[in-house]
C-alpha cells in the first residue's frame, strides 16, 4: 500500500509567470503519485477563498477513490478563526 502526504495550501498551482490550468495541473500531480491513501494538509472546505470547493471531495474523484473524508482541525467562518478547542457536533452546523 501506497500512502502520500501533501500540503496543498488550499489548492494553489504556483508556477514562476506562467498561466496554469489548476485542475489539469492537480490532476497530473495526484496521478503521479500513483498511491492508495491520499493525505492532505491545509484543505479548504467550503471556504469563501476557494469558492466554496469541497476539496477533499474533489481530490477523492481524480483518484477515482469511493471513499474519502474530512476532518478540520482549525475553524474559519469567512475571515474569522473561530475559538478551538469544540466539544460537541452542535458546535458545528455547517458541516
Amino acid at each position: 500500500m501506497k500512502i502520500t502526504s501533501w500540503n496543498i495550501q488550499h489548492g494553489e498551482v504556483y508556477a514562476a509567470g506562467t498561466e496554469v490550468d489548476r485542475s489539469a495541473e492537480i490532476k497530473r500531480t495526484v496521478e503521479a503519485f500513483n498511491c492508495d491513501v491520499l493525505i492532505l494538509q491545509e484543505v479548504d472546505h467550503l471556504n469563501e477563498r476557494s469558492n466554496l470547493e469541497e476539496q477533499t471531495k474533489d481530490f477523492a474523484e481524480i483518484m477515482g477513490a469511493q471513499f474519502w473524508a474530512f476532518a478540520p482541525s482549525v475553524w474559519r467562518k469567512g475571515e474569522e478563526w473561530l475559538d478551538w478547542p469544540k466539544t460537541q457536533s452542535s458546535d458545528f452546523p455547517d458541516l
